[in-house]
Formats: C-alpha cells, structure tokens, sequence
C-alpha cells in the first residue's frame, strides 16, 4: 500500500512540474542598450514574445523602474498600445502559436545616465510561472552642435567658482543649469558676455543647456564647479 501512495504522489508530482512550464517564450530576458543622451533619439529594444500554446492565450506585462536619471521616461509598446511610464501594467491576447515584438522604449531627454529596468510578462492568472526581463539603459553625454557651431561658442572659465561666461554667434535665448543626472536647477537668460552666477552650487560636475528660439534644445555643455 505505501508504495501505490508514493507512486501516486510521484505521478503528481510529475504531471505538477509540468504544468509549470510556460506555454510561451520571451526573448532577450536580459540586455544592455547603449546610445546617446540626445532630446530627440530614443533608445529602443525589442522583446519577442511567442504564444507557443495551440490555444489563444491572454498575457499580463509588468514594468517596473529599478533606478533611472530624472527626466527619462520608458515606454512598453504591447499588441494594443504604447504605454507611457505612468502606467506600470496592462493586459493584451496573443494567437494560438502568434509572436509579437514589444518595445521597451527609454526617451533620455538629453540627460546622460544609467537606468534600469524591469519586465514581468506572465500568463493571465499564473504571474507564478513568469519571465523576468531584466534591462540596461546606457546613456552618454553628446552635444548636438555640428563642428561649426562648436567653433563659435565658448563657455569660460571652466572649471569655473563664482560664475561662468557663455558667448555664442547662433541666436540663444536661455541657459539652464542642470544637474549631472539632468536634474533642472536654474534657468537665465541668455545675454552674450553675461556672467551666470554660480556662487551658491555646491563642487561637482553640472550641465549647461543651451537653448534657442521656439525653446528648442540646441547643445548641452558641461561644466565644472570647484
């Protein structure tokens, strides 16, 4: 008798860890983006997803933001929509043996960086036998000034202490003091040979913006304050 009861549970058991396995894929489960922190490009990656199950299935996604630089926001892009960061999950179907490619989409806003990201993509009603996408945003510091633009501006003194002088041929109408996460600190108003007073911030390494006509971000400088 005791052996038909430990064959029965065996059998259970079996046919239980089978029921585990999830009837879809989710590719890549972890990946590196590397780009540049520009206003205007998006750093993009596509996640396969594949309902593997000869039944049409209802799946739920996730997002969760780990740690980001201020003023990036994420997009998933699902079978039905492009979700902004605001909204952390949602659900959408897939076909019988249908795939689909999702975007998990980063807009830096031209702050450089490192975020990190999140993605649970699970069956309706087994968030139990889930994938994980784990995820990297690398974001580096560019300016989106071609040389010649370059070659008519000058930003001094840098390392600078009390305050710092920005001259520029090309018409300017604002300069903001950000953070080295891309935080916003201080916004002045451009003036050619104004001097920006800087007295108050603390040492460490701070980005200027620079900004034209019609508020369109032109470059981004950095700057040190000692």
């Amino acid at each position: 008798m005791k052996r038909i009861v430990l064959l029965f549970f065996s059998t259970f058991y079996l046919c239980g860890a089978q029921a585990q396995v999830p009837n879809f894929t989710m590719t890549p489960d972890t990946a590196v983006v590397d780009g540049k922190a520009t206003f205007d490009d998006i750093l993009q990656l596509e996640i396969q997803i594949k309902n593997s199950a000869s039944t049409d299935r209802k799946f739920v996604w996730e997002r969760t933001t780990m740690s980001t630089p201020f003023g990036w926001t994420s997009t998933v892009c699902d079978p039905i929509a492009c979700r902004p960061s605001s909204t952390s999950t949602a659900e959408f179907d897939l076909k019988a043996n249908e795939s689909y490619t999702m975007l998990l989409d980063v807009s830096t806003d031209g702050a450089p960086g490192t975020g990190y990201y999140k993605l649970k993509l699970y069956e309706k009603g087994y968030p139990n036998q889930a994938f994980i996408g784990k995820y990297r945003y690398n974001a580096t510091l560019v300016s989106t000034l071609d040389d010649s633009f370059a070659a008519q501006l000058s930003l001094y003194p840098n390392p600078a202490k009390d305050y710092f002088v920005l001259n520029s041929n090309v018409a300017l109408s604002e300069v903001r003091l950000c953070g080295p996460e891309g935080r916003f600190l201080r916004s002045f108003a451009y003036a050619e040979n104004g001097r920006y007073p800087i007295d108050h911030f603390g040492k460490g390494l701070y980005l200027v913006q620079l900004i034209g006509k019609d508020n369109i971000k032109m470059a981004t400088k950095k700057l040190i304050i000692e």
